[in-house]
């Protein structure tokens, strides 16, 4: 493993267990056995290192894309919503990590998002595609903007202050994802969501 590969997954970790704010550059260097001077050389600040675990971060989450991408579109809302409950630990780690970063690093939460949001509504314009070829979706929905709505509607969700533990979150967000599937979807695709929704 090269040595900023070993930084950023090693970096991660403490973020992801610790909190962003609590752990330093003295703890990253003191945990992975190698001086501050290596990590500024090989990654930067703080701030560049946090960015650092963000894009590795996102590029792992985009490799669990794509190995769905063989799974039909029920198969793969199966997964999502059915997921959330598999690494519960993980997935309320992630949500602390990430509300840390928008409360103490704004300006980077923001860059993060935006690229996020970028990329989501691409990843769904196709699925709904294919969903419309599988005869899922109805085909006369407009893909890129149905994709826009859902993505636009999960970052709300995510900014709002009515909802705030990771568990009602998950909740609220995965009843949007259904209301919202089964609302463009045709006869056969409302059949199959809510037989998929009986064995969740």
């Amino acid at each position: 493993m090269e040595t900023k590969e070993r930084i950023v997954q090693g970096a991660t970790e403490l973020f992801l267990k610790h909190g962003v704010k609590a752990v330093t550059m003295d703890d990253v260097a003191s945990n992975l056995g190698m001086s501050k001077r290596t990590i500024y050389e090989n990654v930067g600040d703080k701030l560049q290192l946090l960015r650092a675990c963000l894009l590795a971060h996102s590029c792992s989450k985009q490799h669990e894309m794509d190995k769905m991408q063989q799974m039909t579109t029920v198969e793969m809302l199966h997964a999502t919503l059915k997921g959330a409950g598999f690494n519960f630990k993980d997935h309320q780690r992630e949500f602390r990590f990430f509300e840390e970063i928008k409360k103490y690093y704004p300006e980077l939460h923001r860059e993060i998002i935006s690229a996020a949001v970028r990329l989501a509504v691409e990843q769904l314009r196709l699925r709904i595609e294919q969903g419309k070829s599988e005869g899922i979706f109805l085909p006369k929905t407009n893909a890129e903007i149905a994709a826009y709505i859902l993505v636009e509607q999960m970052e709300v969700f995510a900014q709002t202050e009515r909802y705030t533990s990771f568990t009602e979150m998950v909740e609220l967000m995965g009843h949007a994802m259904v209301i919202f599937f089964r609302g463009i979807s045709t006869i056969k695709g409302i059949a199959e969501i809510d037989a998929m929704i009986e064995n969740i």
